[in-house]
């Protein structure tokens, strides 16, 4: 197989029956207390899960913690043994070329792809 092949055959397949790859994300609701997220972050502690990804929403009483972890079936069994209350998400991951305006480019080729 010449190097033009590589690649040619290659399936994608996810869990949730897509035939392409997705990040999955996790969204968590916190009071907006002093401590909170830093007992989020300790759940993970001792496991081999890491955030890799952090978003805070904060409305004055409470932060929406939205997140990405390196191993998302292992982070969401320590959620729901914490008791957590989690919304998971799949989201779509591009990596943006090094030159002009590439998010110009990804928003053109999702637009053909009709990716809203």
């Amino acid at each position: 197989m010449g190097d033009s092949d590589e690649g040619a055959n290659v399936g994608f397949a996810t869990a949730r029956g897509r035939n392409w790859p997705t990040l999955r994300q996790f969204t968590v609701f916190l009071e907006n207390k002093v401590g909170q997220l830093l007992e989020l972050v300790r759940r993970f502690e001792g496991s081999r899960v890491r955030i890799v990804a952090l978003s805070i929403s904060d409305s004055g009483e409470c932060a929406f913690v939205r997140f990405l972890l390196s191993h998302p079936e292992q982070g969401r069994e320590i959620l729901e043994r914490a008791g957590l209350a989690i919304i998971e998400s799949d989201l779509l991951g591009v990596e943006l070329p090094d030159d002009q305006q590439p998010l110009l480019r990804i928003c053109t080729a999702l637009l053909q792809a009709e990716v809203n």
